[in-house]
């Protein structure tokens, strides 16, 4: 008996893959719940060291080198902190300019609109997804 073909095609492509220099290899079978019922999935989970150099040609040396390639010429960081002091130096300035005008119009307090932004719109997703840069 050869088995059924989900067991060899995972099997022969977990030791591919390994053989490819990959650090992790896992290959996972699940069902999903669907309207015309379960479907099965099969999904490949795969690691590789970064690296800069590629000494062993092996496909997942190469996957390293570009990781290593990417991540140093990733300028995400830098230009969103940039754009976010600009922002808050634009607030500041409010603030101040806020709080001056309560001060000459004899009040000890202020309130101030910084921003707003509607759940679910382009503004809202500026201001809560989170910013990621470099590895992983």
């Amino acid at each position: 008996s050869l088995g059924s073909k989900t067991n060899f095609l995972i099997n022969g492509l977990t030791n591919d893959l390994q053989n490819m220099g990959f650090s992790s290899v896992d290959l996972d079978v699940y069902s999903i719940p669907g309207s015309q019922g379960q479907k099965k999935e099969c999904k490949a989970n795969l690691k590789w060291h970064m690296s800069a150099d590629d000494k062993d040609g092996h496909f997942a040396s190469q996957l390293g080198q570009l990781t290593a390639k990417s991540v140093a010429a990733d300028t995400t960081a830098a230009t969103t902190l940039e754009e976010w002091e600009t922002s808050k130096s634009e607030m500041l300035a409010k603030i101040q300019s806020a709080c001056i005008d309560r001060a000459n119009n004899k009040f000890d307090s202020a309130v101030v609109n910084l921003f707003s932004y509607r759940p679910g719109s382009a503004t809202c997703m500026e201001y809560t997804e989170s910013v990621k840069y470099g590895f992983n």
